[in-house]
């Protein structure tokens, strides 16, 4: 596998890569109207890994549904650059495979 972000999922195949994670961003991105990405804490976490919890809010475009989500990411880094991110929709067991409490 490439280094860097892989995905699965809506669209069909493995997406690697700084621009597969771009155009990941992008795509989910474009999915909303007013789309609004906020971090809400950003934690130093062991062995060169950050925790960022996030709250994204926006409009559906084709459901006119309003979305909220809270998540949270963790980044793995070698040499000062991320390698890896892991998205997290439970908040505790994020912090808990950070190695830290809440």
């Amino acid at each position: 596998m490439a280094r860097g972000y892989k995905r699965r999922g809506r669209g069909g195949g493995d997406v690697a890569g700084r621009e597969g994670f771009v155009q990941f961003i992008r795509t989910w991105i474009d999915e909303f109207d007013d789309f609004e990405w906020t971090y809400e804490r950003i934690s130093d976490a062991p062995d060169d890994r950050v925790l960022v919890l996030t709250h994204m809010s926006g409009t559906g475009k084709e459901s006119g549904a309003p979305v909220e989500l809270r998540s949270a990411q963790l980044y793995e880094l070698e040499a000062g650059c991320v390698v890896r991110v892991t998205l997290f929709l439970d908040r505790p067991a994020a912090f808990k495979a950070a190695g830290l409490s809440e």
